[in-house]
C-alpha cells in the first residue's frame, strides 16, 4: 500500500513538471508591446509556471515521506519571513533597492552642477543601458571647473560662452574631442560651456544666471536641441525640476526590482524593435522622436516659453555689452531618417507625422529678433551620406564625428569669427 502511494505521488510530481514545461510552451509569444522574460513570458506566466514546479517537488518529498514534505514548507514560510523583513528594510529607506539592483538612486552624472570633480569611470550608450541593446563599454573622464560644468579646470571664463544640454555635455567623448575644446582650438579663443544634461531651455537660463559671467565683449550662443527641449519645457511646468528620484511602493520593493533586473538582463526592450533603422548593414537606435512624447498642442503651449526664455537671455546678454547667437541641433532620427532602411515592424517610419516645430520656430524667431543662427541639420545629415555617420548607433547623442562637424560650421560662423 506505501509502495503504491508514493507511485502516486511521483505521478502527481512528474504530471505537475509537466505542467509547468506545458505552460511555458503555451505562455510563450513574442511581442512588440512589453518588455518580457527572455522576450517571451511575463511575470504572471514565470509565477503560473513555478507553481507547478513548486508542486512538482513538494509531491516529489511527499513521495519519500511527509517529514521531508514538512520541511519543505517550514522552508518556504521562512523564506517568505526573510523577504517580508527584506522589504520591510527596502520601504522604510534603510536600504534602496533601485541602487544596488539596477542603478537608479543618484541622478547621472552631469544632471546637476558638481564644481571643481575629476570622476572617471565607465558608462555605456544610452540605449544600450535602457533597452538592453548589445553596446561597448566607454570609459569616460568627467572634469569641471568652479561652477560645476564639464570643461577644463579652473576655466571659469570664456570669449565665448555657449549654453545647453547634453549635447555639450557629451558624456561618451573625451573632452579634447568635444564641441567646446575643438570650437576653442580652432578659433584661437578661451571657449566655456554652462551645460548639464536633461535641462530646459528655462532652466539653463537659470544656471547661466548663478554664474553672473563677465558678458562684456563676450559672444553668448545658446543651444537649441530638437530632441527633448520641448519635452523638458513641459516637465519643467508640469512636473517641475528634477532634484532626486522618487519611487513608488512597488519601486521600492525586493521583489520587483530582482524582476526588473532579471529582466533586462534576458531580454531586449520591444521599443528597440519598433525604433530602428538600417544604415549600410548597422542598425540605429532612435529614443528622441520629435512630436512622439508631445502633441501638436502641446508643442504650440511651449513654444512661448521657450521663446520667452530666449528673448530673457538675449536681453541680458546685450544689456551687458555682449553679443548673442543660437545654434539648431537637430535629433539623430531628423538626421538619418531619410536614410535608413526601416523594418516592417517600425512605428516610426512616418517622419511627416513627427516633425516637430521647433527647427521651424527657431528659424521664424532668430529671423525676427534679427539673432544670428546657425542651423547643423544639413551639415549632420550630409556627414551620413558621405559615409561618416554623426551619431552613435546605440546612443542619441552625436559622436565625436558629429562634434567635429558642428565644431568646424562654428569655426567657420562669421559670428564668432568676426
Amino acid at each position: 500500500m506505501e509502495a503504491s502511494k508514493n507511485r502516486k505521488f511521483l505521478l502527481f510530481s512528474l504530471v505537475s513538471l509537466l505542467l509547468s514545461i506545458a505552460c511555458l510552451f503555451i505562455f510563450a509569444e513574442d511581442s512588440l508591446k512589453t518588455r518580457k522574460f527572455w522576450g517571451l513570458w511575463r511575470v504572471r506566466d514565470l509565477v503560473i509556471s513555478s507553481f507547478f514546479v513548486w508542486l512538482s517537488v513538494a509531491f516529489l518529498l511527499l513521495s519519500i515521506s511527509r517529514k521531508s514534505l514538512f520541511k519543505f514548507i517550514f522552508l518556504n514560510v521562512s523564506l517568505g519571513f526573510v523577504l517580508i523583513l527584506f522589504e520591510v528594510i527596502g520601504l522604510v529607506g534603510i536600504v534602496s533597492y533601485p541602487a544596488i539592483l539596477r542603478g537608479k538612486g543618484a541622478l547621472p552624472l552631469g544632471t546637476t552642477p558638481m564644481p571643481n570633480v575629476s570622476i572617471e569611470g565607465i558608462t555605456y550608450p544610452d540605449l544600450a543601458g535602457a533597452w538592453g541593446i548589445p553596446g561597448e563599454p566607454v570609459k569616460f573622464t568627467y572634469k569641471t571647473n568652479d561652477w560645476g560644468f564639464r570643461n577644463k579646470p579652473n576655466q571659469n571664463q570664456g570669449d565665448i560662452i555657449l549654453i545647453g544640454d547634453s549635447i555639450l555635455v557629451a558624456g561618451l567623448i573625451a573632452y579634447d574631442q568635444t564641441l567646446t575644446s575643438l570650437v576653442e582650438s580652432g578659433l584661437n579663443k578661451s571657449v566655456v560651456n554652462v551645460a548639464l544634461i536633461s535641462k530646459s531651455i528655462q532652466e539653463q537660463l537659470d544656471y547661466f544666471k548663478e554664474t553672473q559671467l563677465d558678458l562684456k565683449g563676450r559672444k553668448v550662443v545658446q543651444f537649441v536641441f530638437e530632441g527633448n527641449d520641448l519635452v523638458d519645457s513641459r516637465r519643467l511646468r508640469t512636473v517641475g525640476k528634477i532634484t532626486k528620484f522618487t519611487f513608488s511602493t512597488k519601486e521600492k520593493t525586493l521583489t520587483n526590482n530582482l524582476l526588473l533586473m532579471l529582466q533586462r538582463k534576458t531580454s531586449m526592450d520591444p521599443l528597440a524593435r519598433k525604433r530602428v533603422g538600417s544604415l549600410n548593414g548597422e542598425n540605429y537606435y532612435f529614443r528622441h522622436i520629435p512630436s512622439f512624447y508631445i502633441t501638436k498642442e502641446q508643442q504650440k503651449e511651449e513654444l512661448p516659453h521657450i521663446q520667452a526664455s530666449l528673448e530673457e537671455l538675449k536681453k541680458m546678454v546685450e544689456e551687458k555689452g555682449g553679443e548673442f547667437g543660437v545654434v539648431f541641433v537637430p535629433c539623430k532620427y531628423t538626421v538619418f531618417g531619410p536614410l535608413v532602411e526601416w523594418p516592417e515592424e517600425c512605428a516610426i517610419t512616418d517622419r511627416e507625422k513627427y516633425k516637430n516645430m521647433l527647427r521651424e520656430f527657431t528659424h521664424n524667431w532668430a529671423k525676427e529678433s534679427q539673432t544670428p543662427l546657425l542651423d547643423f541639420t544639413d551639415l549632420l545629415i550630409q556627414s551620413v551620406k558621405d559615409g561618416k555617420p554623426s551619431f552613435y548607433k546605440t546612443d542619441t547623442h552625436p559622436n565625436e564625428t558629429g562634434h567635429e562637424v558642428m565644431a568646424k560650421a562654428m569655426i567657420e560662423w562669421e559670428f564668432l569669427k568676426k
